[in-house]
C-alpha cells in the first residue's frame, strides 16, 4: 500500500474535452483535483471546443492547480487521436483515463496505484462502476475473469474494462508500442485492448464502484451508436483474423459474427464447421478455454433464440454431436460457472 500520497509514483490523468456541458466538466476536473492520491498530472486535450463556458472551466483549473495542463486542438480531431496527444504527454508511471462528464471516487486513483503496485503483472486495471443519471446510482458493471478467459471473450466483444476507469502500465505500451489505433475513431478502447491483451498484458477489474459513469444524451456512446458498432466489428474481425491466421472466409465470418451477436446465420452444419475451423486454426489461445468458451456461446445464442420463438432454432439445434458435447463433465462443471455468473 503506498504510504506517501505525494511522493509516490507519478500518475497521468488523460481527459479528452468537445464543448463539454460546463456543469459535467466541472465536476469531473473537480473529482480528479480532490483525489486523496496527489502526485497527479492532469492532462487535458481540448479537441477544438468553441463552446466559450466550457473553455472558460478548462482555463480556471488550469489557473488553479498547477498540475493541469490544457492542451487545445486548432480542430477538431476526434477522441482517438486526442488521446493520443494526451499519451504522447504523458510522463507518468500509470495512465488513468477519465470522461470529461464522469466523477471519480477520491480514493480512485489510490485504489488503482495500490492494486497495480500489488499485482505486478497486471497491465491495466479497471473498476465497476455506477450508472448515474442526475446523479443517482443506478446499477453496479464490471466484470472479473482470468486472463485467458478474457483473451477468448474478445473474439466474441469487447470484453475489457471500462474505458474511462482505466489505469495503465505506461512501460507496457512503450515497450511494445501500442497507442491508440488512429483507423478506428470509435471504439478505440476495444481496439487497445485487444492489442494489449495480443502482446501478453493482463486486463482486471477491481470490484469497487470507483467512478459514478454519466448517462446523457449528448454522450459520445449515444450520439455515435451506429459508427461504434460498425468500428467494434471491424475490431472484433481483426482480432479473429491476429488470433486464427484469417481463416475465415467472408461467409463464414458473417456466420460467426451472427453468432455473437445471437442471431442465426446459415445453416447448422456452417456453424458448426465455423467454429471448428477458428478451433483448428487457433495459433494463440488456450486451445481448451476456447473450445469451451465457443460451445458456451452455442448454448448460450440457441436459449436466447429459442426463448424469443425464433424460428431459425429447433430442436435439432441442441441435438447433435457438438451441441451434445455440453454434457461431457469437464464441459458439464465449466457450464455450471459460466451460467451462474452470467457468462
Amino acid at each position: 500500500m503506498i504510504k506517501d500520497r505525494k511522493n509516490g509514483p507519478l500518475v497521468s490523468v488523460v481527459i479528452s474535452v468537445y464543448n463539454e456541458n460546463p456543469l459535467y466538466l466541472k465536476e469531473a476536473i473537480r473529482s480528479v483535483l480532490e483525489q486523496t492520491y496527489r502526485n497527479l498530472e492532469i492532462i487535458i486535450i481540448d479537441d477544438g471546443s468553441n463552446d466559450r463556458a466550457c473553455l472558460e472551466v478548462l482555463d480556471k483549473a488550469r489557473r488553479m492547480d498547477a498540475r493541469v495542463t490544457v492542451v487545445h486542438n486548432q480542430e477538431n480531431a476526434g477522441l482517438t487521436k486526442s488521446l493520443n496527444a494526451g499519451l504522447e504527454m504523458a510522463k507518468g508511471k500509470y495512465l488513468a483515463r477519465m470522461d470529461s462528464d464522469d466523477i471519480s471516487e477520491k480514493n480512485r486513483i489510490e485504489e488503482g496505484v495500490n492494486y497495480l503496485e500489488k499485482y505486478t503483472s497486471v497491465t491495466v486495471a479497471g473498476t465497476r462502476i455506477c450508472e448515474a443519471v442526475s446523479g443517482k446510482q443506478l446499477r453496479i458493471m464490471g466484470e472479473q475473469h482470468f486472463s485467458q478467459v478474457t483473451a477468448v471473450r474478445f473474439l466474441f466483444r469487447n470484453a475489457g474494462v471500462v474505458h474511462p476507469t482505466a489505469m495503465i502500465r505506461m512501460d507496457f505500451l512503450k515497450k511494445h508500442n501500442i497507442r491508440y489505433n488512429e483507423k478506428y475513431r470509435y471504439a478505440q478502447d476495444y481496439a487497445l485492448w485487444t492489442d494489449i491483451v495480443f502482446k501478453g498484458g493482463i486486463i482486471r477489474t477491481m470490484p469497487k464502484v470507483l467512478v459514478r459513469y454519466r448517462i446523457h444524451n449528448n454522450q459520445i456512446t449515444n450520439k455515435t451508436r451506429d459508427r461504434q458498432l460498425l468500428c467494434s466489428r471491424k475490431i472484433q474481425r481483426e482480432y479473429v483474423d491476429q488470433v486464427c491466421g484469417s481463416c475465415l472466409d467472408k461467409k463464414e465470418w458473417e456466420i460467426f459474427y451472427s453468432m455473437t451477436a445471437f442471431r442465426m446465420t446459415g445453416s447448422l452444419s456452417e456453424n458448426i464447421n465455423a467454429i471448428k475451423k477458428i478451433e483448428k486454426n487457433n495459433r494463440y489461445l488456450n486451445r481448451t478455454v476456447l473450445q469451451k468458451e465457443l460451445l458456451m456461446l452455442w448454448w448460450q445464442r440457441g436459449w436466447k433464440l429459442w426463448r424469443r420463438k425464433n424460428g431459425s432454432i429447433t430442436w435439432m439445434y441442441f441435438v447433435n454431436t457438438y451441441a451434445l458435447s455440453l454434457f461431457r463433465p469437464d464441459n458439464m462443471v465449466y457450464a455450471l460457472f459460466y451460467f451462474i455468473f452470467k457468462g
